[in-house]
């Protein structure tokens, strides 16, 4: 893995190269775990049962009618349509509530077949007979949300697509600013300092950008190292978590890179890591790989107040 760290140092954000220091060998939990924290994607049973493949490690939300129900799981048939889904509980949830032909709301995590279980299923986190909620997905804490309530944002023309609500293109800073931050291509990225539009002086920023692998690693063996090229970004931008990233603690777990992982369906997965600066403030790292690189989201907080808005951003992230 020669020659990584040295031409990834070269050609990222620099503004906080100055600024993000006094990191630790500490483990911070992410707050963008999308398998902490799920963003429910609403489909309906006949679509679960015919593309199935599709829907993998998905977090759903879904409604139909109670068909049948044991003391270990329960039967969920299509209201409309056809076709029927087996419902199991996730731990210290409970179907008591519910009898045979109720409707219900199922949110769970969609899954494929497995040495337990011959047939596709969901694990629930919850079931109620409460109404289906309106919009394409459904975030605990907020709320039914939409596509369609957001602005579709794009970087490197196209290649990375995403959605941010509308007040933050105030947030978006551009000319000589975005310049400062980055050195990377112009159309690379973007940035938006959040706390501007909520009126704190508190840190909290989103940076997104592409990071081609092609252009900035120096050997053409090193391109699938992703893992490498992740902590060499990391290492970049935070230098004084080289020490985390590399060198073993006493605490193994305060070593580990990604600090933790997530597949969210549709063949899209994340890795993340959360460095602390400056003692409250943070910074948390996604990635996810894109064609001929990496897609990178830096999140900038001392007080995590845009968490919901950039769950969805993550949940609806589309990549070329």
């Amino acid at each position: 893995m020669k020659g990584i760290r040295r031409y990834v140092s070269c050609i990222l954000i620099t503004v906080f190269v100055l600024t993000l220091t006094g990191a630790g060998l500490s483990k911070n939990n992410p707050v963008l775990d999308l398998d902490k924290t799920p963003v429910y994607e609403k489909v309906d049973i006949t679509s679960l049962t015919a593309y199935s493949d599709s829907y993998k490690d998905c977090d759903v939300i879904f409604g139909g009618v109670v068909a049948a129900k044991t003391e270990k799981d329960i039967t969920v048939s299509a209201k409309e349509g056809s076709g029927s889904i087996r419902v199991i509980p996730a731990k210290n949830v409970s179907f008591s509530a519910v009898k045979e032909g109720d409707e219900v709301t199922v949110y769970g995590a969609f899954k494929l077949p497995d040495l337990l279980n011959k047939e596709i299923y969901v694990e629930a986190a919850d079931v109620n007979t409460g109404a289906l909620p309106s919009g394409e997905y459904y975030l605990p804490g907020k709320g039914a949300v939409s596509r369609g309530e957001r602005i579709k944002e794009s970087v490197a023309n196209g290649k990375i697509e995403y959605y941010v609500p509308r007040s933050w293109l105030a947030a978006k800073i551009s000319g000589e600013d975005k310049e400062k931050v980055f050195n990377i291509a112009s159309d690379a990225g973007s940035c938006y300092y959040i706390n501007s539009i909520r009126g704190k002086k508190a840190a909290e920023a989103l940076c997104i950008f592409y990071f081609d692998s092609e252009t900035y690693v120096k050997y053409n063996s090193d391109y699938e190292e992703t893992t490498a090229i992740e902590r060499a970004i990391i290492e970049n931008i935070c230098p004084d978590e080289k020490s985390s990233l590399f060198i073993l603690g006493t605490d193994l777990a305060s070593s580990k890179f990604p600090a933790e992982t997530a597949d969210i369906g549709h063949g899209r997965s994340y890795d993340y890591y959360n460095v602390t600066y400056s003692n409250s403030h943070h910074v948390e790292f996604v990635f996810t790989t894109v064609t001929g690189g990496i897609c990178v989201v830096m999140y900038i907080y001392s007080k995590a107040d845009s968490k919901e808005d950039l769950l969805f951003l993550l949940k609806t992230l589309e990549t070329k």
